[in-house]
């Protein structure tokens, strides 16, 4: 809340007022709710007068203005409200408001015991309004095996509310949309690899498309990526001068299919990692 009051220029302990405070927050609006008012202090002064009285207020631009009497029956009264109600003030595309400065003017000069005065007081920052984070960034491979590889990212802004959550998804042979989905990562904490969780063992030589997001109170972040790795394939050859990836195939029903290699490890066959 902030408040203050200034003197007039006429007789008497008679004043100019003015209060501002915050009310509330509206997300998906996007703005802050204020609550205003101005006031005259007549402080039981005596004055009274039938002819018209001015006051404005600007409260951060929120304009407001008006005029008014004093019977003479309210000659003694404390104070007259001039003006109060309720107003907004939008916050910019990241969800930031700005602070601001209220400002109450009376003027009175048709009666010169009252005359004529302002006050001007200063609102706060108000919180910033979240909204859903930005996109991870800076997607990288790393440990890439035959049977799995991971992505490590850095998470983006969060724009104003923590982070809770990240996923990651998983696609073989293409991206979301032509390829085979294969893994959701659900909590990969700046890190995704099948090989440390509960996920599938990848197919040897194969290249895959890996997406990641995050997700804080007001929702999910936009997909970061596909990023795209290739698993180790079952061997190299020498082709041109350069080794290059040798992917095994085997024919199968007719079908030449891509074949995944195993190693016999502890007296059984596991496939390679």
């Amino acid at each position: 809340m902030t408040e203050g009051s200034a003197d007039l220029s006429g007789s008497g302990n008679q004043r100019v007022w003015i209060n501002c405070y915050r009310t509330g927050q509206n997300y998906d609006g996007n703005f802050t709710s204020y609550y205003g008012e101005v006031r005259y202090y007549g402080n039981g002064w005596g004055s009274y007068t039938d002819s018209r009285l001015y006051w404005s207020a600007n409260f951060g631009g929120h304009y407001v203005e008006g005029s008014w009497t004093i019977p003479f029956a309210n000659r003694n009264d404390q104070y007259t409200v001039l003006w109060s109600g309720y107003f907004n003030r939008g916050h910019d595309w990241a969800g930031f408001g700005s602070g601001f400065t209220s400002r109450a003017d009376i003027n009175a000069s048709a009666h010169n015991s009252i005359g004529t005065g302002w006050v001007q007081v200063g609102e706060e920052t108000p919180p910033r309004i979240p909204k859903t984070p930005n996109a991870p960034g800076n997607l990288r491979v790393a440990d890439v095996t035959a049977t799995s590889f991971g992505v490590y990212y850095d998470r983006g802004d969060n724009m104003g509310a923590a982070i809770e959550q990240d996923q990651a998804h998983w696609y073989a042979t293409g991206p979301a949309g032509s390829g085979t989905f294969v893994w959701d990562d659900a909590y990969p904490q700046g890190y995704t690899n099948p090989h440390n969780g509960a996920g599938p063992s990848l197919v040897p030589g194969t290249k895959h498309y890996v997406y990641v997001r995050s997700r804080n109170s007001r929702g999910w972040s936009p997909w970061a990526g596909p990023i795209e790795g290739e698993t180790l394939a079952g061997g190299r050859i020498k082709w041109g001068g350069q080794y290059k990836t040798a992917v095994p195939w085997i024919k199968t029903g007719g079908e030449w299919r891509r074949a995944r290699p195993f190693v016999r490890s502890g007296g059984a066959w596991r496939p390679t990692r």
